[in-house]
């Protein structure tokens, strides 16, 4: 059987939703999932987090944080994934609150950075994500560089994702991020981090002639494999 799995999300709901499908898919495609029995067990944990896009200050968070990923360990799930990357900065702090394991989006995107022999990338997320250092950590270890948006342009992304979690998929705002993108490319980028949950809703690989790190999917993808023991 494979493992069952936690997602701490509503941060924001779609994203979550969004997540959710895409492991449901992967089963699917990879595993041959068919049956319901084929499936993990798998427990949402949506939590009504404050709001950690457009906050100065997000130091409040920690324990919605902690108490959803208690709830988690408690029903009984044998690994959590947690739906948000703004909130990674706080992982090692939330692995110690729990006895099971926490994947980590950072430690994930940026492994699979390395296995493509890149050593600079550009990163689309919230102006927190950036502030919080919340993949540098991980970029350091595999002496990856990280480039980051102008002040002009993260404040577009926010926008743009305000606008996701609003339900509003823009085709100007999906123009915006692709000009975004050219530019951290025209900066050395070669390739980008969707590091945003909500950011996939709008934009793909599609739209980019860089590779375009989708965290969703990279997160949906270790999930799996954790689950069947990959």
């Amino acid at each position: 059987m494979p493992k069952s799995i936690g997602i701490l999300g509503g941060m924001g709901p779609e994203a979550t939703a969004d997540l959710y499908m895409r492991i449901v898919k992967i089963c699917q495609t990879k595993y041959g999932a068919k049956f319901d029995s084929d499936y993990p067990q798998i427990i949402i944990n949506s939590i009504p987090l404050p709001d950690v896009v457009e906050a100065e200050k997000i130091d409040n968070i920690y324990t919605y944080l902690a108490d959803g990923v208690k709830t988690l360990e408690f029903a009984g799930v044998n690994f959590i994934v947690i739906a948000c990357n703004t909130v990674q900065f706080l992982v090692s702090e939330l692995r110690k609150v729990v006895k099971i394991p926490i994947i980590g989006i950072p430690e994930e995107t940026l492994k699979i950075a390395k296995s493509y022999n890149i050593n600079k990338v550009g990163l689309l997320a919230t102006k927190n994500t950036t502030k919080m250092r919340a993949f540098d950590k991980e970029a350091e270890k595999f002496n990856i560089s990280i480039l980051t948006p102008s002040i002009e342009q993260q404040n577009k992304i926010t926008n743009i994702i305000m606008n996701v979690l609003s339900g509003n998929k823009f085709e100007q705002d999906k123009l915006t991020l692709k000009q975004i993108i050219v530019d951290l490319i025209s900066n050395g980028a070669e390739a980008i981090i969707i590091g945003c949950t909500d950011l996939p809703l709008i934009i793909n690989n599609n739209d980019s002639k860089v590779l375009l790190l989708d965290t969703t999917e990279i997160l949906a993808q270790a999930s799996v494999r954790k689950s069947f023991g990959d």
